[in-house]
């Protein structure tokens, strides 16, 4: 290994000494070997780079957590991945007649993903959409005014789309729960889901 560390003067270094400030040249490769922790450190000046290479070809086996000043986590992988999160409606029966006034759906990204996108399914006969938006960090909200007489809460649905830089997404459907229905609502919202 040859190391450019500052003058043209060139030393035959093969067998002898390693001179600093000057061109060693070497016909085998040169190990520098430590029992006790790192076996090389470089220090240089603040705008300077602390070594350089005078080829692009890949170096085995050398990591760096920073890229471009950005730390690996930052970046996607390319395993990263997509699915949707579907969450079945929470009937409301505001007026205890035994049919739901209103029926909301909320589903959220798991933790470590990112909400791109979201829809609503609302499969009541004469249900009403009046949102379908995002709510919370990483969730998405469906509200449906229902004719209270044949709708049912699962009629109404609402899907989040997530992304996971890191790794794949598993899709799956739950229930949701009255928490995340009032967790994000504007107070006008909240008086229209409570029929007031």
């Amino acid at each position: 290994m040859a190391l450019i560390l500052g003058s043209s003067t060139a030393y035959a270094a093969t067998g002898g000494d390693f001179r600093l400030g000057a061109v060693n040249r070497a016909g085998h490769m040169s190990t520098l070997q430590s029992t006790h922790g790192p076996a090389l450190m470089l220090k240089s000046g603040e705008e300077a780079p602390p070594f350089r290479v005078n080829r692009g070809v890949m170096v085995p086996n050398l990591n760096a957590s920073m890229v471009g000043g950005r730390h690996e986590n930052a970046f996607a992988l390319k395993a990263g991945g997509v699915a949707v999160i579907t969450a079945t409606g929470l009937g409301l029966d505001n007026d205890s007649n035994g049919f739901p006034e209103e029926v909301s759906a909320v589903a959220s990204c798991p933790a470590g993903t990112v909400r791109t996108g979201g829809g609503a399914l609302d499969q009541t006969n004469n249900g009403v959409t009046w949102m379908s938006a995002p709510s919370g960090g990483g969730s998405w909200q469906v509200n449906v005014t229902t004719d209270n007489a044949t709708a049912q809460q699962t009629d109404v649905k609402a899907m989040v789309m997530c992304y996971n830089p890191r790794g794949p997404v598993e899709s799956r459907t739950a229930p949701t729960t009255r928490s995340q229905v009032f967790a994000h609502l504007t107070p006008g919202m909240r008086d229209k889901l409570l029929g007031r």
